[in-house]
């Protein structure tokens, strides 16, 4: 078995060390599977190109690392924002384009079995990448995510959650207080998110405008109405899987 791990970093010189070390733990609790790597940087301020060159990635099959600087790629967008304005649409179409260049730089997607996006700013256990793996091929699923949490064990990504089609928004809170576990769902990401790999061979990737909303949406639930026009729609959360966002 062959797997992608593909990454987006941006000034995020304190989440680093957590980010490769979860990663070289993951490689290491599963001997069985070729592991490779592709990450997407841009416009970092501080020491993440500094430290992200540094790290020692011997343990990989293979890796490639793209920093870029662009001059159109300068601004950051503040939180709290209206998912739907303008400058939102901006945000997600960059963030589109970043999770592509990671995604389909050097070519790995094409000799993988899976891809598995993980975001920087995450803590995890390193064992809940096999529970995911072994999930995803017994039930022939073509997306897994775990649930993204707060620390209050409140739900953290619900921009990239969609029960429905038509969905805005999905909470999953009060279903992680109910202890509901696998679940079926129009689109997710949660900041972990496992994805078969041959609809992305197909020219399933990431984008920015929704022909479900008839305008921009977020980046991470177009793929998975990517997957879904060509027959891929198994997508489910694992609510007993968890990661913690931290800031």
């Amino acid at each position: 078995m062959k797997i992608l791990i593909c990454s987006i970093i941006r000034n995020v010189e304190n989440k680093l060390n957590s980010w490769y070390n979860q990663i070289k733990n993951i490689v290491s609790l599963n001997k069985d599977i070729d592991f490779y790597l592709s990450v997407y940087e841009n416009n970092s301020t501080d020491n993440t190109k500094l430290l992200l060159n540094n790290f020692d990635f011997s343990f990989l099959v293979d890796k490639l690392i793209i920093s870029e600087d662009l001059e159109n790629y300068k601004k950051f967008y503040k939180g709290g924002y209206d998912p739907y304005s303008e400058e939102s649409k901006d945000r997600v179409m960059k963030l589109s384009e970043c999770r592509n260049k990671s995604l389909l730089g050097g070519n790995f997607y094409k000799v993988c079995d899976y891809v598995l996006f993980i975001e920087p700013d995450i803590i995890y256990n390193p064992n809940i990448i096999r529970k995911l793996i072994d999930k995803l091929i017994e039930l022939n699923i073509d997306i897994i995510t775990p649930v993204s949490i707060n620390s209050d064990g409140t739900h953290f990504d619900k921009w990239g959650t969609r029960f429905n089609k038509g969905d805005k928004w999905g909470d999953l809170t009060p279903k992680l207080r109910n202890n509901v576990s696998l679940i079926d769902v129009h689109g997710t990401f949660n900041c972990m998110a496992l994805y078969k790999s041959k609809p992305i061979i197909d020219g399933c990737i990431f984008g920015y405008m929704s022909d479900v909303l008839n305008s921009h949406d977020c980046d991470t639930i177009i793929i998975c109405e990517n997957f879904r026009k060509e027959g891929h729609g198994n997508i489910k959360i694992d609510c007993g899987i968890r990661v913690t966002h931290f800031f």
